[in-house]
């Protein structure tokens, strides 16, 4: 084999081993960065909802107590974010809440809700929704074993 041949052959090699890795960083960088994308989308959308799962609460009192109507578009896209993107376990979480909602505006406009600790019910169960299945539960049973 000439030795032009064999400068032309390893070349032609280095850069097709170039390219090749190239393809795969782009390939590999491209899959993380739609990962991290969707991770932080995500959060954003859960910490959207918890947010707007606060405004709700305090709206339902102060439709109880003056009869301020509730603003229900920004719990609905917060929803609907979290529908779109959310992880199934979180989208549950977010269900149950969006039922606990129109279970006590249905409550409030029936004028079933007569005293503040039935409305404070309402906060607990919320919280009581959002929390992780995985989060330990603060019980008698807890603190013995610390």
């Amino acid at each position: 084999m000439p030795y032009w041949w064999q400068i032309a052959t390893s070349s032609a090699a280095g850069a097709l081993i170039t390219l090749i890795g190239v393809f795969v960083g782009a390939a590999l960088t491209g899959r993380t960065q739609r990962r991290l994308w969707n991770r932080t989308k995500q959060i954003d959308s859960c910490a959207t909802i918890l947010a707007e799962a606060t405004r709700i609460s305090h709206a339902l009192a102060a439709k109880w107590r003056r009869g301020t109507p509730i603003e229900w578009v920004t719990w609905n896209q917060a929803l609907a974010a979290v529908w779109l993107i959310g992880e199934p376990e979180v989208v549950e979480k977010a269900l149950s809440i969006d039922k606990t909602f129109w279970i006590q505006n249905d409550r409030v406009n029936r004028g079933e809700i007569t005293d503040d600790a039935t409305m404070v019910s309402t906060g607990r169960t919320v919280l009581s929704e959002t929390r992780s299945r995985h989060e330990p539960r603060e019980t008698a049973e807890n603190e013995q074993t610390l």
